[in-house]
């Protein structure tokens, strides 16, 4: 797979360019990360009215780690996402869409 985001102004090039060979590629993890953090957040904030006050304290703190991203060290974002699976796992079956918006993240990152 080849990609080419450049966006040429005069002898300066912008963009991404980057390129990958072999078989079954996933493509570039970065826009992938973007989406399913997104789907993430927006299953949490979701969840968060339905839970206590003490578990909304531990998802916004573990939001805030997710929301920064590629900013966050891999093992505190490790952390966060096993605190929102764990809340998610543990109301049933309204946690169940975090539950599995946590899976895609962390199968993304080969966590």
């Amino acid at each position: 797979m080849t990609g080419n985001g450049d966006n040429v102004h005069g002898d300066k090039v912008f963009g991404d360019k980057f390129t990958v060979e072999g078989h079954h590629n996933t493509g570039k993890i970065q826009n992938q990360y973007h989406d399913r953090q997104d789907a993430l957040i927006s299953a949490v904030q979701a969840l968060r009215v339905r839970v206590s006050a003490e578990n909304r304290h531990v998802l916004d703190e573990s939001l805030d780690i997710v929301r920064a991203g590629d900013n966050t060290d891999p093992g505190t974002l490790h952390q966060a996402l096993w605190s929102i699976s764990a809340i998610a796992r543990r109301v049933g079956e309204i946690g169940v869409p975090v539950a599995r918006a946590v899976h895609e993240v962390m199968s993304l990152l080969n966590m």
